[in-house]
């Protein structure tokens, strides 16, 4: 049996190359050879030329004369940059040329120590780097070297460069085979059609997931989910703006059941939209490892579930119709699984003074009245999952990076392009404090109602399980404070609320305003 490198990155590496790369040109050294000895016995045609910067052309004749992706493989050092001229070539002409370089510890650059420079990005403005680490990140590399070897096909052909870090001992063989790693297809819909392949696969399965995460409340998609929604199952957070009877919203409670969840494991799911909140969902999915499709129009593999295997390079609502001409209901007794699921959970009880009932009231507010809603993170948006609204609710909520910043900005935002419509801003007490510049503003609108639920700190961290043995959880990383925004309030020439109730709440949410009210609910 041949050996090959001990090397997790360096087995990952060529069991992906050779599913895509027939020809390498290798140079000679001792960082690259344990890539040298693993492609040579891994079935992948290997020509030796000595000096890089022929080695390089080398590796453009073949491409010339097969029409296909080849890779060249050198040590580390200024061997890397003697590849320049052939990959700016490359570049320039259209040449799916991979540059294989073995790379020293980070570590170790600038500290004196032989044939060590930064090689990451060496190629820049011609060929993207893409860095391996010596570690024990496997799903981190699987995903650049998937990434890698799309690149090559962009454009008709693109340079792509990947960086190994290879640390002693170097010549450390194993006497088994490369295992087959997890390739991922990138799909581009031939007029928004799916490829015979995944419209077969999506028939045949019947266990089918839809994850609808945010959307803009005006994305094209969202009509046609809410038809998908009638013979599938789709879930979507508030976030999504999708309103449908049919689509399963409560699904972060579902799950947290673990006998209920085994029973709701998909076969495949797709993933159209932004971001979602739950992270149990996340859990869950990278738990049972389904087939994954993901919907975004980018080049960049997106592999949130851990388990990846089509990106779908087209605008949602173009595949959402497509799924929808495949025509194909997903298994009637796992639809109802969900639904039944769903349909068990207990109402928000409004009787229930709390933070959560607090902010499932503004939600509901918001619906009844079709209110321009602006939710912010931690555990705002974590609250208003929990009721289902029955109407329309426009959502907006800076899930992008899911800071603390800029909730309040944007309400206000909302509010100045939107003169016509009442907007409703639910924010946690840091949120507010820390954007109360927002209101600093000479057009600050009329039509502004900001609901702060103040309980004196960052709440969501006393939800984080094991934080509670540290001290400092309350003082420090919650930050707790006995501030209130009364005073900031009248700095501003805001009108100020302070409900006792959940009940006194809703009254207050049901009157009309005049000008920019603040309404804040203490608990602590």
């Amino acid at each position: 049996m041949k050996t090959v490198s001990s090397k997790q990155n360096i087995q990952q590496l060529v069991s992906l190359m050779r599913r895509r790369i027939r020809h390498v040109v290798v140079c000679p050294g001792s960082r690259n050879a344990p890539i040298v000895h693993t492609l040579a016995n891994s079935g992948l045609a290997v020509h030796s030329v000595v000096d890089e910067r022929s080695a390089g052309f080398v590796a453009i004749g073949i491409s010339d004369a097969t029409g296909e992706a080849v890779a060249v493989c050198c040590t580390s050092g200024s061997a890397v940059l003697n590849l320049a001229p052939a990959v700016a070539e490359a570049f320039h002409r259209g040449v799916p040329l991979l540059v294989v370089s073995a790379d020293r510890p980070r570590e170790w650059i600038g500290q004196m120590d032989g044939q060590t420079t930064i090689q990451l990005g060496c190629f820049a403005g011609l060929a993207p780097s893409f860095d391996l680490p010596d570690d024990n990140q496997s799903w981190l590399r699987n995903r650049l070297i998937n990434n890698a070897l799309h690149h090559l096909t962009l454009g008709g052909g693109r340079p792509a460069h990947i960086n190994v870090q290879i640390s002693e001992p170097f010549f450390d063989f194993e006497g088994k085979p490369l295992a087959d790693e997890r390739l991922i297809e990138w799909e581009r819909p031939t007029k928004f059609e799916f490829s015979p392949t995944l419209a077969s696969r999506w028939k045949s399965a019947r266990r089918r997931l839809i994850i609808v995460g945010q959307m803009h409340p005006n994305d094209s998609a969202l009509p046609i989910l809410e038809k998908l929604a009638e013979t599938n199952v789709v879930v979507a957070e508030t976030l999504s703006n999708l309103q449908s009877i049919n689509h399963i919203q409560r699904f972060d409670e579902i799950l947290s059941d673990d006998e209920k969840a085994s029973r709701l494991a998909p076969e495949i799911v797709v993933y159209l939209g932004g971001h979602i909140v739950s992270k149990r969902l996340k859990q869950r999915l990278r738990q049972w490892r389904p087939e994954v499709w993901h919907v975004a129009e980018t080049d960049e593999a997106i592999d949130l579930f851990l388990s990846l295997t089509t990106m779908i390079c087209a605008p949602a609502a173009d595949v959402a119709a497509a799924l929808l001409n495949l025509g194909e209901a997903c298994d009637a007794e796992y639809n109802s699984l969900w639904h039944s699921a769903e349909a068990a959970l207990a109402e928000v009880d409004f009787s229930v003074d709390n933070e959560m009932t607090a902010a499932c009231a503004v939600a509901e507010s918001a619906a009844r009245d079709q209110h321009i809603f602006v939710v912010g993170n931690s555990s705002a948006v974590r609250f208003v999952q929990k009721f289902r609204s029955p109407s329309a609710l426009v959502t907006h909520c800076n899930r992008g990076i899911n800071g603390i910043e800029g909730t309040l900005s944007v309400a206000v935002g909302c509010a100045i392009a939107r003169p016509e419509k009442t907007v409703t801003c639910l924010v946690g007490d840091l949120s507010f404090f820390y954007d109360s510049g927002a209101l600093w503003n000479s057009q600050l609108p009329q039509n502004l109602r900001v609901v702060v639920i103040n309980n004196g700190g960052g709440g969501i961290f006393k939800s984080l399980p094991g934080l509670e043995r540290s001290e400092h959880r309350d003082s420090l990383i919650g930050a707790a404070h006995s501030a209130t925004a009364e005073g900031i309030a009248a700095s501003f020439g805001c009108d100020y609320r302070r409900p006792t109730s959940v009940d006194e709440l809703r009254k207050i949410l049901a009157e009309p305003t005049d000008r920019t009210t603040i309404i804040e609910l203490i608990y602590n």
